[in-house]
């Protein structure tokens, strides 16, 4: 276990160094095995800039709701799902968005859905269709943004990390421990976990309304209170 953490640590400290290369290759990288993972990836970096979320934070997080090992790589996957507790990987983006649709037809709508695993019963409404919500820098932006938000409210990553899965403290902290093994000493450290409320980061244009200040309308946070997703099932 501990050789496969440090493993991770590694992959996500080369993760910004790797990627710069790899910016304009996301449509082929869409259709190869290896590409699904290099697209959240390269989501989570972009959704960094544009918000000011650590990069690191976001590549731990998307490996925590959806990684996956193929070919030897480990990392998260976009088509990936969570129907009430049951996960699943698809091959492709359109088989990931009919399964979702039946679903949603047969009236389920506790599901998770792409890299960051969001719930489309809670925020299900912010995307135009399920196949905008499974785009992998969509899907990353609005992640990005929630933790955003939660950091404006906690002034702490940590927080912020425990309340994007949940507003329980035991399962948050669980997951904060999941996310946090995983950026290691390389990012963000302890000092910038522990960032005050007079450092917040620096305001950036929401393209999600659902997401600006004021009352938030779900009840918690980018999974259902009613029913805790099993991030255990997905990293088996």
């Amino acid at each position: 276990m501990m050789n496969t953490v440090l493993s991770l640590k590694r992959t996500l400290g080369l993760c910004s160094l790797a990627l710069a290369g790899l910016i304009g290759a996301k449509a082929v990288m869409a259709n190869s095995p290896n590409g699904g993972v290099q697209s959240c990836d390269l989501a989570a970096v972009r959704a960094a800039q544009i918000t000011g979320v650590p990069q690191s934070v976001l590549l731990a997080i998307a490996r925590v709701e959806s990684g996956r090992t193929i070919s030897g790589t480990y990392g998260p996957w976009p088509w990936t799902i969570n129907q009430s507790g049951t996960g699943a990987w698809f091959s492709t983006g359109a088989e990931a968005v009919a399964h979702v649709t039946r679903a949603l037809n047969e009236g389920e709508t506790n599901i998770d859905i792409g890299c960051f695993q969001i719930n489309y019963r809670w925020h299900g409404a912010e995307f135009a269709d399920v196949a905008t919500m499974f785009d992998p820098d969509e899907n990353a932006l609005y992640a990005a943004y929630y933790l955003q938000k939660h950091f404006a409210r906690t002034a702490d990553w940590a927080g912020a990390i425990g309340a994007y899965h949940s507003r329980r403290e035991d399962a948050a902290a669980a997951y904060v421990k999941k996310v946090t093994a995983l950026i290691g000493d390389s990012l963000p450290n302890a000092r910038v976990l522990s960032l005050t409320a007079a450092q917040p980061p620096a305001p950036r244009d929401n393209r999600f309304p659902l997401l600006r200040s004021g009352p938030g309308r779900m009840p918690g946070s980018l999974v259902s209170t009613q029913s805790t997703p099993s991030v255990t099932s997905l990293l088996r």
